[in-house]
């Protein structure tokens, strides 16, 4: 087949650093492909580079890129932009950093749509018929919404819409769902497939994410250090990776468990439409929770009939808008075990750890502590490890300075006297005294990670609160950084909260698993068990969205 999109010999170098070496890759018309490898593999260079954009600081070194046989891209041409080539298009990461803010969802399809000469008159409707068939409800009002009153689906949702506007022969999605939950995730990747199938619509996914690529694309190409180390079609290349990296890489894949056959039957009926899911939603909030244990007298945290209601709008109490984050949720923490908090986006898991961690002061409700340390909580006892350490380390701080400074805080003094120890818990996140002087801005995402983890154990606390620790990561390093959890447990006798949307994630890292969905927990288990024998349809369905167990257990009709 005629190839849409060619990367020939792609070479693009920051500085003496090649980010792609010899990158090639032809997109036949209607082909999946998809990307996969760590973090700085070059993936996203070369996503970018398809669209005629070269970073800051970058060039092409070498090769070049052709578009339905056109040269684009050329090697001492500099980067001329291919954004006005209405054959391609991109959907990014964060649909809430592309969207203008300002703006309608309606005046961002107006824009692309007046790069095709569209007439003015015709802007509403077509954009409220792309909005729908991306599955957008009330796609009509939609066009008149700004990005901040769609959720995070939704937004993604409309980026694509916005990138079918272009009507594109090809699509590049770079980590589309990497912030989703499962069934979000799940509903994206659907709709990718869908359009490419009736589109005829070729797709280019980039993802840390294997499973997913793997459920989606044709064929698959392997990236490490800016090189195709392995490409191949994808069960091919799964069920007999050839080169050494590529095995690596899928043992770091967490297991696949057995799923009940309750899972097994929602796999294999299909994908629901946007209004059986929501007649789904509001039968699973109606269902009462199932599997809750038992108050428990020893617990090390107890969470009883815990709300937490947020209002807005008016500042007058009986105008303003009042929503329900937390609905009189109890669970409890035991010495010694790490607890998961699994669910959707906006379920509450993280407004249930920030209250216990003091950052939220609840509506209604108690949390008892019983540390046995002390009898009671005391400064550093509870520390909290967030979703992002590039937002949570100060860029000024080096290594030394921010992982001492909460020691500073609990005993005083100047970081300089605590170096020993600082280089103490350094090395127990397997990071070197060479990282000591080294700023947030010159380590990894995994690297900053540890150093996040070393500065929550710098209080030796009794109970770390980990709020999605490795959603943003890849597969090696996230398990990497859950290994390294389970070392520091055993080391200091730490109980740990693990928030994720990652069903998979906890039941490799967790003993126990509460489900919330709508600000409650509807289920309360053993990891195991939840997976085995799950009693609530919620629970059934964020299993049967799982990239990995669909895979195993989809029938292709």
């Amino acid at each position: 087949m005629t190839a849409v999109l060619e990367y020939d010999a792609l070479s693009i170098a920051f500085g003496d650093v090649e980010a792609l070496r010899g990158f090639s890759l032809a997109v036949a018309e209607g082909e999946r492909i998809g990307l996969i490898g760590e973090s700085g593999s070059g993936k996203t260079t070369a996503g970018l580079a398809g669209m005629g954009i070269v970073q800051r600081g970058g060039r092409v070194a070498a090769g070049e890129i052709r578009v339905g046989g056109t040269v684009r891209v050329r090697a001492g041409e500099g980067s001329r932009s291919t954004l006005s080539d209405k054959s391609l298009a991109m959907v990014f990461q964060d649909a809430k950093l592309s969207f203008d803010p300002l703006r309608t969802i309606g005046s961002h399809l107006g824009e692309v749509l007046a790069v095709r000469g569209v007439p003015r008159a015709e802007w509403a409707g077509i954009s409220a018929a792309l909005l729908a068939e991306v599955g957008l409800p009330r796609a009509a009002e939609a066009v008149r919404m700004y990005p901040h009153q769609l959720s995070g689906g939704m937004r993604q949702r409309a980026m694509i819409a916005v990138a079918l506007a272009a009507q594109p022969a090809v699509l590049i999605a770079d980590e589309p769902t990497s912030a989703l939950d499962v069934t979000t995730q799940a509903a994206v990747i659907d709709l990718l497939l869908r359009l490419s199938q009736e589109r005829g619509m070729a797709v280019v996914l980039i993802s840390h994410d294997i499973e997913l690529v793997r459920s989606f694309a044709d064929r698959v190409l392997v990236m490490k250090s800016g090189e195709v180390v392995e490409e191949g079609a994808t069960e091919a290349l799964f069920a007999a990776p050839q080169h050494p990296y590529t095995r690596s890489l899928l043992a770091s894949m967490p297991a696949i468990p057995e799923v009940s056959q309750q899972v097994v039957d929602i796999i294999r009926g299909g994908d629901l439409t946007d209004e059986e899911s929501r007649d789904f939603d509001d039968r699973a909030r109606s269902a009462g929770p199932v599997s809750l244990p038992p108050d428990a007298d020893d617990s090390l945290i107890a969470v009883r009939d815990l709300s937490k209601v947020f209002s807005s709008g008016s500042p007058i109490p009986r105008f303003a808008k009042h929503f329900t984050a937390v609905d009189h949720v109890s669970l409890d923490l035991r010495d010694g075990e790490t607890l998961g908090i699994v669910g959707a986006s906006g379920s509450g898991k993280t407004t249930i750890a920030r209250m216990i961690a003091g950052l939220l002061r609840p509506s209604s409700g108690e949390i008892r502590t019983s540390f046995p340390r002390s009898g009671r909580r005391s400064a550093g006892e509870l520390q909290m490890v967030f979703q992002d350490p590039a937002d949570t380390l100060d860029p000024l701080l080096r290594v030394r300075d921010a992982v001492a400074e909460p020691l500073c805080i609990q005993r005083g003094g100047r970081p300089a006297q605590y170096r020993a120890e600082v280089s103490e818990l350094l090395s127990r996140v397997g990071l070197g005294d060479e990282y000591l002087d080294r700023l947030p801005s010159q380590l990894s995402g995994g690297q900053r990670q540890r150093v996040a983890i070393a500065r929550a154990l710098s209080t030796r606390p009794r109970v770390i609160i980990a709020d999605e620790p490795v959603s943003a990561l890849d597969a090696s390093l996230r398990s990497q950084i859950l290994e390294l959890f389970g070392e520091v447990q055993k080391a200091y006798g730490v109980s740990m909260i693990q928030i994720t949307h990652d069903l998979l994630t906890a039941r490799e890292s967790c003993d126990r698993i509460a489900v919330m969905h709508h600000g409650r927990i509807v289920e309360f288990a053993d990891a195991d068990e939840i997976f085995s024998a799950p009693q609530h349809p919620y629970t059934q369905r964020l299993i049967a969205a799982i990239p990995a167990v669909r895979a195993v257990h989809r029938v292709d009709a």
